[in-house]
């Protein structure tokens, strides 16, 4: 199921923000390039009332990204409403807009050694 990036694009997306509003999730997890952030590097407004709504629903609204934590929340201080950040390819979970790191993982130095 997609969101659209702004209304009536129905080549990104289907669900528009009366729908959203029936919706049950828990969990919304969002990339960042090429979701998120298109050609611009802001969030359309649309997008973050979609987030808005959702988050005022009750989901946890997040992003996984290959990003590092740093560049992913220079990019969230548009959309208060995400607090949950999966960064480095999923070696870090972060909460509180990184304040609280609750899952990491590092590569061993054999690991290192043999890239």
């Amino acid at each position: 199921m997609w969101i659209s990036k702004s209304p009536g694009d129905s080549s990104i997306g289907h669900l528009s923000l009366g729908e959203i509003r029936y919706l049950k999730y828990k969990i919304i997890a969002l990339d960042i390039d090429g979701t998120l952030k298109g050609d611009s590097s802001l969030i359309s407004p649309y997008m973050l009332e979609i987030l808005e709504e959702c988050s005022s629903r009750g989901a946890l609204v997040s992003v996984a990204t290959g990003r590092s934590l740093k560049s992913a929340l220079i990019f969230l201080r548009q959309a208060p409403m995400i607090e949950t950040v999966v960064s480095f390819q999923g070696a870090l979970v972060s909460f509180d807009k990184g304040q609280k790191n609750v899952w990491e993982t590092f590569l061993s130095p054999d690991q290192v050694s043999l890239s």
